[in-house]
Formats: C-alpha cells, structure tokens, sequence
C-alpha cells in the first residue's frame, strides 16, 4: 500500500489534472464544431457516445481519437521515465522482491488510467454542455441528468473498453521500453497500433477483429458484429499475456537487474 501511494504521489498531480482537462475540453469544442451549423442537435449523452463511437477511416477521425489517446501515454511515459531512471534505486532496496515494485507499479498505472477517462468523459460533458449554452437558444438545452437514463450500456461499454485497451497498449508500452530502453520506440509502437486497427478495419481486413484498438470501438463491434463478452476476455487474455512476459523480462534479463544492483 505504501509503494502505492508512493507511486500515486507522482502520478496524481494537479499538472497532470489539468492536461486531462484541456485535452477532453479540447474534445469537445472540436465535437460541437462539426455541426457546422447543423439545425439538428444531439442530447449531451448521446454526443458522448457518437464523440468516443470509434474511428473506421484515417483522417480527421484518427486525428481526433489520438487527441485524447496519445496524452495518456505521454504522462504514463514521463511516470515510466521518472521511476525508471531516478527513483527505481532508491526504492528497489526497501522492497521484498522486484515484482512487488512491478504491482504497485502496474495497479496504480490501472487505477490513473480509469480516472483519466472518468475525468475525460465529466469534461468533455461537461464542455459540450457549456458551448451549447453558449451558442444555443435556452430551449434547445436539454438537462444532463434524464439523459444517462438513455443508451447508458453503450456508455458503460465505451468505458470499460477504453479503460482496458489502453491498459493492454500501456503493458505493451512498458515492454517495449524494458526491452529497447527507449519510450519513443515505445511511443511509436502505441501508434502504430492504433493506426494499423483503424487501417484494419476501414480495408476489412479478415483480422481486423483480432486488433485491439477496433475491440475498444463500439463502432468496431458494430461493423465486425463483435460480441462484448468476448472483447473484455480478449483484453483479460493479453492483459495477462502480457504481464507474464514483463515478468520474464525482468526475472531473466540480466542486464536489468546487473544494472540496478550497480547503481544502488
């Protein structure tokens, strides 16, 4: 629990807080400017969901969804880099073994992760809300709150499947930085996953639905006819593929571990 909070000390800033709230503000001023003066106007709920719906094409859609991807990498990145590079050290010593670190380290990356999209998902609401105000005659507003009592599994689904394939490309992440030494090589990797499922899916690849950035799109449910079931025991399956080899790396890499012992 202390490594815990320890982590959390550095994870959980206010600098952090208010890079999630300029990105997914951002969101949703670039959502309300597609309607380019459209007459007809979406509930709040029902924007969010068209807002985190997916991408099958490059361009402004990818652009848009690595706006509020690439963010959280880069701070897990910078979190990888600080406890990695300059308090590893020091800590490594006062714990039992490396993989209570790597729990600690994993479960409070899971933790910042869920909060991040919560946080994503109240501001870009919340944003929408406010530029429809702003813009909107009083009457075309609608309340926020009967509007969760519509499309609320969609939502749930959106979140949780965001929640774990960005989890799923933070292991990937983190093992690619273990084995290279280099979060651009990392970096680079989580991109090209996301651009080669949204390529995938927009030539219907025959294995599209076997990339992990088309499982977390609802709209990559809808055009594969993907089951949810079998989306979350996907992401379950490679979460824990990959765990066990981060464990492998670090139980037989020796350069690791010869490395830390040098510089305690």
């Amino acid at each position: 629990m202390k490594l815990i909070k320890y982590f959390g000390y550095y994870l959980f800033t206010w600098k952090h807080l208010i890079v999630i709230f300029i990105v997914f503000g951002l969101q949703g001023a670039l959502f309300i400017s597609s309607y380019s003066g459209e007459t007809v106007f979406h509930t709040v709920i029902t924007e969010l969901i068209l807002k985190f719906y997916g991408v099958d094409r490059p361009g402004i859609e990818l652009f848009s969804w690595l706006l509020h991807q690439l963010p959280l990498y880069a701070l897990l990145g910078v979190f990888i880099y600080q406890q990695w590079n300059h308090h590893f050290i020091y800590v490594f010593p006062r714990v039992e073994t490396i993989y209570r670190w790597l729990h600690a380290f994993l479960c409070i990356s899971f933790i910042f992760i869920g909060i991040y999209f919560f946080v994503g998902f109240c501001t870009t609401g919340v944003s929408l809300l406010g530029i429809k105000k702003w813009f909107l005659a009083h009457d075309q507003l609608l309340s926020i709150l009967p509007l969760f009592a519509q499309n609320p599994l969609h939502m749930i689904h959106i979140f949780f499947l965001m929640w774990l394939h960005a989890f799923l490309l933070f292991l990937m992440y983190f093992m690619i930085f273990l084995l290279s030494w280099n979060l651009v090589i990392g970096m680079i990797s989580v991109i090209g996953m996301i651009y080669f499922s949204v390529i995938g899916l927009y030539i219907d690849f025959p294995w599209a639905a076997y990339f992990p950035t088309v499982r977390s799109m609802i709209k990559g449910h809808e055009k594969l006819h993907l089951s949810f079931a079998y989306s979350y025991l996907f992401f379950a399956f490679f979460i824990v593929v990959l765990y066990i080899g981060i464990r492998l790396i670090l139980k037989y890499n020796k350069d690791i571990i010869w490395k830390i012992k040098n510089e305690i």
